[in-house]
């Protein structure tokens, strides 16, 4: 790689790291608490609201929109999401395209997809304490 390259890849490293402190420095200032802010990634189109609380190794990117009293934990990635107020989402959780409605806790490890929406998603947990209370009802056949 020529020398003209890596000096290239520098200052564009640098423009990207001044930008998302820009957005960090302008959320803290709104009343969002950013612990480590220079470990977190932050797309200028996002949108938090004050008294949210946002953990080390976060990435908020996209068009994301982040309601009032929220926690949100570490290594986590939200990508074009709505979340109302009171939300948590715990560590390393991972939301692309989707809505997470007032007071809704999500994860650990979650992972959802396009268009979900918190009232109707179902961790593979609930479906299978759902079955076992199934099993549960069944007769037992006669032996």
């Amino acid at each position: 790689m020529g020398e003209c390259a890596r000096e290239y890849d520098r200052e564009l490293v640098a423009n990207d790291t001044k930008l998302r402190m820009e957005a960090a420095v302008r959320l803290m200032a709104a009343g969002v608490t950013i612990y480590m802010p220079e470990t977190c990634v932050i797309d200028a189109e996002v949108e938090v609201a004050a008294d949210t609380v946002i953990e080390p190794f976060v990435q908020l990117l996209g068009r994301t929109r982040i309601g009032e009293k929220c926690l949100i934990r570490s290594f986590t990635v939200i990508e074009n999401c709505a979340l109302g107020n009171n939300v948590l989402v715990r560590q390393s959780c991972v939301l692309t395209d989707s809505t997470v409605a007032m007071g809704q806790r999500s994860g650990p490890s979650r992972i959802c997809g396009p268009k979900a929406r918190s009232a109707k998603t179902r961790t593979w947990a609930t479906l299978w304490r759902q079955k076992r209370r199934s099993w549960a009802r069944e007769p037992r056949p006669a032996t």
